[in-house]
């Protein structure tokens, strides 16, 4: 009895320790299971979903098809390619907006002025605006207008906690503003404008409610504003073709993925 109680008190120490040691793991633990499963779970089944011809109800028999579905989507020179275009034409123009407009608004609101609160008050504005237009570029200046003040914020909190020393030291040398901005505040700011870029460059990946609302099924008429998510939108709750549904969302995960990795294997590249 008496060695039992000491094993069990030894076995309990040693967990103790080994807690202690791990509790920033194990406090993060619940947590991080839950987001993993919230994440993990709806993308296996969108993958299975892939490989199948489901149609109609996804609780109907389906039957297993393999990549079928991905030839045939990737064949697609009608619908999915054009949306794939559109979609990154839309991301890549309204972030490219952004990031210019955003970085001079917040390099004028660097340096404190009268008003500076109430024109704060005023840029922020469209945030809490509900965009409503009609055609893809009309479309990338509504997201301009209504995300802009985001960049402002990052790129502005960015400037902000920036020494002001390597800004005079290149004044005293001689450095015009253009100069200064170009190889001293910008370098400095390398890594706000990254993160603003990627914040931005994922949410308007996904923007689906602004062009749903202006021009409905299938991106209006023509499709002239049919995005990867409008598409998949449109197959899942107007056609019930869930394989195809769910094919074209494994699809713009991947090429998400790859973006991604290209971005930070560029970064490391630089850095070596």
């Amino acid at each position: 009895m008496t060695v039992l109680v000491t094993t069990k008190v030894t076995a309990w120490k040693a967990y103790s320790t080994w807690a202690n040691r791990h509790r920033k793991w194990l406090f993060a633990a619940p947590a991080m299971i839950f987001v993993g499963l919230l994440i993990a779970v709806p993308l296996a089944w969108t993958v299975y979903l892939s490989l199948t011809d489901a149609q109609g109800s996804v609780r109907a028999e389906s039957k297993f098809v393999g990549i079928a579905n991905y030839l045939q989507v990737l064949g697609d020179t009608e619908r999915f390619w054009p949306a794939v275009l559109r979609t990154f034409m839309f991301t890549g123009g309204a972030v490219a907006a952004e990031m210019v407009l955003g970085m001079g608004v917040a390099l004028l609101l660097w340096r404190p002025f009268k008003g500076e609160k109430w024109v704060r008050v005023a840029i922020l504005m469209p945030l809490v605006a509900t965009p409503v237009a009609t055609a893809l570029p009309t479309l990338i200046f509504v997201d301009v207008w209504q995300w802009t003040p985001m960049i402002v914020l990052i790129l502005l909190a960015g400037l902000t906690s920036l020494s002001e020393e390597p800004d005079e030291a290149a004044r005293i040398d001689g450095a015009n503003a253009w100069q200064r901005f170009r190889f001293v505040t910008l370098p400095l700011l390398r890594s706000t404008v990254i993160v603003a870029i990627v914040l931005r460059g994922i949410d308007a990946l996904k923007t689906f409610d602004i062009l749903y609302a202006t021009k409905g099924k299938g991106g209006g008429s023509f499709h002239e504003v049919e995005t990867l998510n409008v598409y998949a939108f449109g197959l899942s709750f107007d056609y019930n073709d869930y394989g195809i549904a769910s094919t074209v969302l494994v699809l713009f995960f991947l090429l998400i993925i790859a973006l991604t990795w290209m971005v930070t294997y560029r970064r490391k590249a630089e850095r070596s």
